[in-house]
């Protein structure tokens, strides 16, 4: 979020194997206790292993259907009562009450952590048509809770195991900051995304976050993890959160870096490159065949670049669309559009989008430092271009007008018009009746 790549296609694969961490950790946690009572227990034989952990999944199943199923009807219809009280203090203890009951019953009735308990809560809450007001009201707890969680774990790290086991630390970072996302990388390229998307994933993942916590003392309590292995696994997890941030701020130096090795480049990029070259094939093709030049070239398909679309085909005029999502691209092709997978910040693609016959560029993309390359090629191909791009800033405008930019729309500046529209609007209709 802080570095603007949240709505991007990087953004959403990053964020969704995240998730995903998340939920295989809550599995984790689940399986735990039946781990330590079969590793308690050895020489049982098969059975003895699989009767315990089929138990265990048997419990999750139950709770999960009993909470999400006949439980969020129950919660659902105790909020939606709540509500209509219009008591702003009766409804937050009721949300407070609902979580530290589900909490309490997940952990003495199925077994399972308190953590997740209020887990499978908070999507109970999510359910429910008060879920905007009941997050609202819980932001502040949830700040408090949080600054209390790391407290707690501060008060847990021990400076001298550093000095300590110096080379047992940096064996667990090594694990964290290099094989992890090295591993993430060689995943996410096989798939076919590009090293772009690779590398956001990779550094994003280099970190260890607040369920590491959780599981690390839930293995505690089951003595699974001795207490020389928690101290590592908490120094670890805090000096790979606050390195984190700094990491992440590499992607762009490590792209530029790997692109200046073509060998390598070419290695890393290849399964994407053929990917992209199939599915523009056909786009190609229909752009060659036009027999009027396109129109406009959109760039990135995101909320804004498909409403773009959709004016301009309301006007008949065909866009050629250029995002990074291969997925999307797939599925625009399928519908007949004309979209080519790519970045639009090398001249190549903006050449197989037909910029050269063009007669305007739009890019929607969020973060306008990809824009100043695909500016300068768009301009030096097509002079007469017409070329309009959304800033986030107005602090952005000079140095985008110099490189000749058309129409400049900053979000921040069309937000600040249209409330003080509104205002005006409000303030002359009172007057009017009056």
């Amino acid at each position: 979020m802080d570095n603007h790549v949240l709505e991007t296609p990087q953004g959403h694969v990053a964020i969704g194997w995240l998730v995903v961490e998340d939920i295989i950790t809550v599995l984790a946690l689940v399986l735990l206790p039946a781990v330590a009572l079969v590793l308690k227990n050895p020489g049982q034989g098969a059975m003895g292993i699989v009767v315990p952990l089929g138990i265990a999944l048997l419990k999750l199943a139950v709770m999960a259907f009993l909470l999400l199923g006949v439980g969020s009807k129950v919660v659902l219809w105790v909020l939606e009562k709540v509500a209509r009280t219009r008591s702003q203090e009766l409804f937050t203890l009721s949300i407070l009450a609902i979580v530290f009951l589900i909490a309490a019953l997940s952990t003495y009735v199925f077994g399972a952590s308190m953590a997740l308990g209020a887990f499978l809560a908070g999507m109970i809450v999510a359910k429910s048509a008060v879920s905007h007001q009941a997050a609202a009201d819980a932001l502040p707890l949830r700040d408090a809770f949080a600054v209390l969680f790391f407290i707690s774990v501060g008060m847990l790290f021990d400076p001298s195991f550093l000095v300590a086991q110096p080379k047992l630390i940096l064996a667990c970072l090594a694990v964290i900051l290099v094989v992890k996302p090295l591993v993430a990388l060689l995943i996410v390229l096989v798939l076919g995304y590009s090293v772009r998307t690779g590398l956001t994933v990779a550094l994003a993942l280099a970190q260890i976050g607040e369920f590491s916590f959780i599981l690390a003392q839930e293995a505690l309590n089951l003595k699974l993890l001795p207490p020389e292995a928690y101290s590592v696994l908490v120094s670890c997890a805090l000096l790979s959160i606050a390195l984190n941030p700094l990491l992440f701020k590499l992607v762009g130096p490590i792209e530029r870096a790997l692109r200046q090795r073509p060998g390598l480049w070419r290695l890393l990029s290849g399964r994407n490159e053929r990917l992209g070259e199939q599915v523009n094939q056909a786009t190609q093709v229909a752009i060659h065949n036009e027999a009027q030049a396109p129109l406009a070239i959109v760039v990135g398909y995101g909320p804004v670049g498909q409403r773009v679309s959709q004016i301009l085909e309301n006007y008949q005029i065909r866009p050629v669309i250029i995002d990074l999502n291969i997925d999307t691209v797939s599925r625009l092709g399928e519908t007949g559009r004309l979209a080519l997978f790519g970045n639009a910040e090398h001249r190549d693609m903006l050449i197989a989008a037909g910029v050269e016959k063009a007669l305007f560029l739009l890019i929607t993309l969020p973060d306008t430092k990809h824009s100043y390359a695909m500016v300068a090629h768009a301009r030096d191909l097509n002079p007469n271009l017409k070329i309009y791009l959304r800033a986030r800033y107005v602090g952005e405008g000079e140095t985008l007008s110099a490189l000749g930019v058309d129409g400049l729309y900053y979000e921040e500046k069309e937000v600040a018009e249209a409330l003080a529209q509104a205002l005006v609007d409000e303030v002359e209709r009172s007057a009017t009746l009056a």
